[in-house]
């Protein structure tokens, strides 16, 4: 798909919402107002992100399309297969949901099938959630049951994209 209109033919509500952005709404939920924002970028990646909090697999999914067809058909571009995420912001709808998408992006990352630009957006999610983590202890709020491991993934990702070393630890 190099162009949205597959994408966009096969959602509800659609409305334009600029050059080359559109609002619908998200077929992963019950959505009545459009949550949806859809943006084709001028690399011919086409964007998506629901405000409510679905993950583009689940969207795309729902239509009965897949996340690599987000991705322009670029000959002698080696994506190898593409891991879309959404890490500004915590979208992934559940716990469990969000360490399978670390793990499956950590095996993408040492394989060499993650575009720099999602590694670099996998940046930005693990070290806040590392923060956010360590503000909710700082006001001595409990974390939540499965943070200890999303915390372990985010070290082990950190580590292999060389942004922290491996902490050498002596008892």
């Amino acid at each position: 798909m190099n162009h949205p209109d597959i994408l966009l033919s096969r959602l509800a509500g659609v409305k334009p919402s600029g050059d080359g952005c559109w609002l619908a709404r998200c077929p992963a939920h019950e959505d009545r107002d459009p949550s949806l924002s859809i943006r084709l970028n001028p690399d011919g990646r086409v964007l998506v992100n629901c405000f409510a909090g679905c993950c583009a697999d689940d969207i795309m999914e729902s239509v009965g399309l897949h996340t690599s067809d987000l991705y322009p058909e670029a000959p002698g571009k080696a994506y190898g297969a593409p891991v879309v995420l959404s890490w500004s912001r915590t979208t992934i709808s559940t716990p469990e949901r969000r360490a399978a998408r670390l793990e499956r992006t950590l095996r993408a990352f040492r394989a060499g099938s993650v575009p720099a630009s999602d590694a670099d957006d996998m940046d930005v999610y693990a070290m806040t959630y590392v923060e956010l983590c360590l503000a909710e202890m700082a006001r001595r709020k409990p974390l939540d049951p499965n943070s200890p491991a999303m915390l372990k993934l985010c070290k082990e990702w950190l580590i292999v994209r060389g942004l922290t070393k491996q902490p050498e630890v002596t008892l």
